[in-house]
């Protein structure tokens, strides 16, 4: 989520993912400064754009790295 988020407020992405804490749920969030809804696509260059998609891939190759281990 960027800290110039056009499609939500901040504070309701951070009261989300509290819930979900707080719930017992898993969940994981980045604040990335200056970001807006879509940088990477705007910009896909800058660093910014690149530390968040690079966080995106790692999260999302996570289960997967997990069912492999599991699986050995």
């Amino acid at each position: 989520m960027g800290s110039v988020e056009t499609l939500r407020d901040e504070d309701e992405d951070v009261a989300y993912a509290d819930a979900l804490w707080r719930a017992g749920g898993r969940a994981e969030l980045h604040v990335w400064a200056g970001a807006l809804h879509g940088l990477d696509s705007l910009a896909p260059e800058a660093a910014l754009s690149q530390d968040a998609r690079d966080a995106r891939t790692r999260r999302l190759r996570r289960p997967l790295t997990q069912s492999e281990s599991r699986e050995t």
